[in-house]
């Protein structure tokens, strides 16, 4: 698998922006536990080694606590999370794509 195949993108609206959420498209559900209840995952931001504890909820298939991150990198509706599987079901690596498509 590609780099480009392993990444998933997830474009930023302004509801998400305001919640501080990272939605994830169904067609990528199978790289995310699943299960009823919210649960911690572990997710690294930009080029750093520090891992950060997320909330993520896997029956709205979403992220949640990004607010800040996407203050400090001046996100905007129409930007895009690139959320890149470091081991499936368990840690991420976010980074921010501004505008692309």
């Amino acid at each position: 698998m590609t780099q480009e195949e392993k990444e998933i993108k997830s474009k930023i609206t302004s509801v998400y922006l305001n919640y501080g959420i990272v939605p994830v498209s169904l067609r990528h559900k199978e790289r995310f536990p699943t299960g009823i209840k919210s649960m911690k995952l572990e997710v690294l931001f930009d080029d750093y080694d520090i891992v950060h504890p997320l909330r993520f909820d896997p029956q709205q298939n979403r992220f949640f606590g990004v607010k800040g991150w996407y203050k400090k990198h001046g996100a905007k509706p129409g930007d895009y999370v690139i959320i890149e599987p470091v081991i499936d079901r368990k840690r991420y690596r976010f980074r921010l794509a501004k505008g692309v498509q």
